[in-house]
Parts: structure tokens; sequence; C-alpha cells
């Protein structure tokens, strides 16, 4: 899909698909941090639970989940813009929230649940460093040549009080599971080393 251009066709099934879901929940995050906590990628931001807590309300909550259909219908008109549709052609909206009541919910849940862990994390110091941050390094790999690996990082943070600070690698999916090196090649765990390792290698490029 990326390198060819080639891509499967989307299937019009009546649930979202778990890889749906999750950009979701990641459109909603990112527009409650970057709108009403003041997340730019540029610059520590320190957020308290009552900052957490002001936008958790069902209000705050319809508008991020409204913002990720936003968001999501754009991705998906960007994708097939090259190939299915032409840039004067009006576009109906792929995503349609009344379509997908129950993925709604779901989605509205996840958030909350991510709210709730980062306002108990808040009362202990929290600060947002990077959110869905693009990190990519180069490898050699013998007989192939120098490849570039990496990802979009859903968070980069910093945990804890005053001297005794953590700096994170967040991935929403994990659900706070702590991250294991003996279990570094299996899935999730290896997704997390290769974005550490990214994180690693742009140390200088983190803002």
């Amino acid at each position: 899909e990326y390198i060819q251009g080639l891509r499967e066709e989307d299937k019009e099934d009546a649930v979202f698909t778990p890889a749906e879901l999750g950009s979701f929940v990641h459109a909603a995050m990112e527009h409650l941090y970057r709108t009403h906590l003041g997340c730019d990628n540029k610059h520590t931001i320190t957020v308290t639970s009552d900052r957490i807590e002001g936008i958790s309300d069902d209000n705050h909550l319809a508008e991020a989940l409204q913002m990720a259909y936003k968001a999501m219908n754009k991705k998906w008109v960007d994708k097939h813009k090259s190939g299915d549709l032409t840039d004067n052609e009006p576009v109906p909206d792929h995503y349609l929230p009344e379509m997908h009541r129950s993925d709604n919910e779901v989605i509205i849940s996840f958030v909350r649940n991510i709210l709730e862990r980062d306002k108990q994390d808040a009362a202990a110091g929290l600060q947002i460093c990077l959110l869905e941050a693009p990190r990519y390094f180069r490898v050699d790999v013998e007989g192939v040549g120098t490849v570039q690996t990496g990802g979009i990082i859903d968070r980069l943070d910093i945990y804890g009080p005053a001297g005794e600070e953590t700096l994170r690698v967040v991935d929403y999916k994990s659900s706070g599971k702590p991250f294991r090196l003996s279990d570094a090649m299996q899935g999730l765990n290896l997704q997390m080393l290769i974005y550490l390792f990214a994180i690693g290698e742009n140390g200088k490029e983190l803002f």
C-alpha cells in the first residue's frame, strides 16, 4: 500500500474494524489534548487532574467524537483522491456517526478510560511532550541495504514528581501493561521496542 501505491478495496462493514476503532480513539484524544490542553508537539505541557477532569464531560467527549469523524473522513478522502476521486468532485462523508451508534459508545468508553488513567497519573505529575508523532530511524540490512523503520507514536510524556520523572512512550492499546524486554519479539512489545529506539535515535529532535 505504501510503497507501490496498491490497496485493498474498502469493505463496507456495519461495524468498525479494530484498526478503525483505534484510529477514531487516537483522533478524539488528539483533538482533546491539542485543542483544550494546548499540546502542540513543540513545548512540554504540564497537565493537572483538574484540567483533565474539565475535558471529561459529555459535551467535550461529544465534540471530540465529532472531530474524530471529521479527521477520519479527511483521511479517507486523501487516501482515495489519487485514484478514485478528483480534486473538484464533491465527496460525501464516508464515515457517518448515525450509522455507528454502538461503535460511538465504544470509542467514548475508550477515551473515558484513557482520561481517567491520565487523571490519576496527573496527580503524581504528568507532562505531555508529543502526540501522534512520526519518528523513524534507518537500519543497515545485509544483502538489502539501508531501510527505514519506525512509526507514529501515540504519545511521549514525562510521568512522576520532580526528581523522580520517567520519560514514557505511551501506546493507548497496551492498557497500562508494563513493557518487558523479554517479550520484545512478540506483537505489541516489538512495536514498543521500535518506538523506544526511534525516540533514542532522535533524542535531539523531540520537539
